[in-house]
């Protein structure tokens, strides 16, 4: 790409052109469907109904996370570091600037990475996985309704920040460059646009320049 690409790091522009949200991926149960039934269990007082609110907060939230790794093109039953072992790479990187929770899922790490989930909301699954998987106790009705509201508010942030369409085919001048989920170039891609951080794409394109000398500047087609 960088034999293709002549773009002077010091000064470039970023164009964002118009933006549309696509709804391809489908499961035969949503992210909406979950938290549909924890809301109707909620309405339930009943140990049943407060336990079945719980785990179906937890199955929205579940089912979004592998919602979003399924509409950033990556195969959600087979995403692991073994897999993509570009991800694992971009993970540790990421870690290794601050502190972060390091003991997540490697989904939750990716969507921590990648800065699509807020952290403050990864604490709070993470405390409600716990207390679902690891203790067996009868859950309150305030703690249950905390989950319901963290599972939609989950959804929601998530699906704000992800409402426009991921591409995975660059054009360059007449050459058609192909990128694949793969590809470390597609992740790096990925992190870039979903951060709005383009301070990646020398990387992507192969130059090797310090930051303090990258300069560009964002604008409306």
């Amino acid at each position: 790409m960088l034999n293709e690409c002549k773009i002077k790091w010091n000064k470039f522009y970023i164009l964002k052109d118009c933006t549309s949200y696509n709804e391809y991926v489908k499961f035969g149960l949503s992210p909406e469907d979950f938290l549909k039934f924890a809301k109707q269990d909620l309405k339930n007082l009943d140990n049943k109904g407060l336990v079945e609110g719980l785990s179906n907060s937890k199955r929205a939230i579940d089912c979004q996370v592998d919602w979003i790794i399924s509409y950033l093109g990556f195969d959600y039953l087979n995403f692991n570091e073994q897999h993509y072992p570009y991800i694992k790479s971009m993970i540790n990187e990421f870690e290794a600037e601050t502190y972060f929770d390091k003991n997540l899922s490697f989904k939750l790490r990716f969507l921590q990475a990648m800065e699509i989930t807020p952290i403050f909301l990864i604490a709070k699954i993470r405390k409600l996985r716990n207390e679902l998987e690891h203790e067996y106790l009868m859950p309150q009705k305030d703690e249950v309704r905390e989950a319901v509201e963290i599972a939609e508010l989950f959804i929601n942030a998530t699906q704000n920040i992800l409402w426009h369409k991921f591409i995975s085919d660059y054009f360059v001048l007449q050459e058609k460059i192909k990128i694949l989920p793969e590809n470390k170039e597609y992740i790096m891609f990925l992190k870039a646009s979903i951060s709005n951080n383009f301070e990646y794409l020398p990387k992507i394109f192969g130059c090797d320049i310090d930051t303090k000398y990258i300069n560009y500047e964002i604008k409306e087609v």
